[in-house]
């Protein structure tokens, strides 16, 4: 991921110890993910490196201990377009989860291309996926990187509790999935950061129920699913206060969808009804904020 300014581009690399660079994402190659590789040739989305992706300058007044450069970008800039990065580590998730998400997206790529979605459906959709070469990127930090005379010594191997028996952390040289590109809905925050404070209109709230439900509707009625129903997976846009659905990672999230219920139609209708539940409670409960002043 290369950072703004004047400075020569480098990808934020993560490192277990000491100088080793272990890199952030999945390879692409049997048998540590052979399905999500299969899917990738199949479907050729837009496909960039780390070095093309910009994080975007941080908002005013933002606490320096929260600047993109020190807890991961989130919002970037790709050729110019604002996208949501979505970094990709075996390590934060279930690597089923991460060929889920890209299945999910996939679906959403081809039935909007056949006009088989809802015109205006709110929803994510993704704009291309960061992969990234090893040789390539270590080029970065070491012009010499290649030269088979100035090979790296091995790393010692990680040990850590957090090791997944299916990865290589010690090996270098092949292609990474790095994260995915989803694109940016400017908004005020999810609709669990909005809906229950007091500052918070109960005609919203009540324009938000009736609309989750005719959102998912709609997903269903093109044979999606939602998953992970709930609504800190709904954002709040800026411009409209409307509603849009993120997050197609699958699985499920206790108290918003029963686990016999969950990647199923019937557990998004169920997470619906409890997300209208929940908004009802909010009007009738809000939570005023603190002044600071």
């Amino acid at each position: 991921m290369a950072a703004s300014g004047d400075m020569m581009p480098k990808p934020l690399l993560k490192a277990r110890h000491g100088w080793n660079y272990y890199p952030l994402g999945q390879y692409l190659r049997p048998p540590h993910d052979a399905f999500t590789s299969r899917l990738l040739s199949n479907w050729e989305p837009k496909q960039y490196s780390s070095l093309q992706v910009q994080i975007a300058p941080p908002a005013p007044g933002l606490p320096a201990d929260l600047h993109p450069c020190l807890i991961g970008p989130t919002k970037v800039l790709v050729e110019g377009i604002e996208c949501y990065f979505k970094e990709w580590s075996s390590q934060a998730r279930p690597k089923c989860a991460t060929a889920h998400e890209l299945l999910m997206y996939k679906k959403i790529d081809v039935l909007a291309a056949d006009e088989q979605l809802p015109a205006g459906l709110r929803v994510s959709k993704l704009h291309g996926v960061v992969i990234d070469d090893d040789d390539e990127i270590a080029q970065c930090y070491d012009p010499n990187r290649g030269d088979t005379s100035k090979e790296y010594p091995d790393p010692e191997p990680y040990s850590g509790s957090d090791a997944d028996s299916d990865s290589d952390y010690c090996e270098l040289g092949g292609k990474r999935l790095v994260g995915i590109l989803i694109m940016y809905i400017d908004n005020i925050g999810t609709l669990a950061d909005t809906a229950p404070w007091a500052d918070c209109d109960d005609a919203d709230r009540n324009r938000w129920a009736r609309d989750i439900e005719a959102l998912v509707t709609d997903l269903h009625d093109a044979d999606l699913v939602w998953g992970d129903a709930k609504p800190h997976n709904v954002l709040v846009d800026r411009k409209k206060r409307d509603l849009w659905l993120i997050d197609f990672g699958g699985s499920f999230t206790r108290t918003w969808v029963d686990e016999n219920k969950a990647d199923t139609k019937q557990g998004d209708m169920q997470g619906v009804a409890r997300i209208q539940e929940w908004l009802a409670k909010c009007s009738k409960q809000p939570i005023s904020r603190i002044s600071r002043s």
